[in-house]
């Protein structure tokens, strides 16, 4: 559920930060708009990808003690 609270969180600030950023006047964002956006969807695969890479190694740490 904390997921969700804060993945729904970190969609919603992407809208507001461009407005803020651009005093609502979003055609200035234009040229940085697609960059923000894939730095968001790296941060969120990699968000969602954690739990599985920290269980991972946390197996491995514990395989070859």
């Amino acid at each position: 559920m904390f997921y969700l609270l804060v993945a729904n969180l970190c969609y919603t600030l992407g809208w507001v930060t461009e407005i803020v950023w651009s005093w609502g006047r979003t055609t200035q964002t234009a040229e940085i708009r697609l960059k923000v956006f894939r730095l968001g969807l790296v941060f969120s695969a990699g968000l969602t990808l954690l739990p599985v890479i920290v269980i991972a190694l946390v197996w491995v740490a514990h395989k070859f003690r």
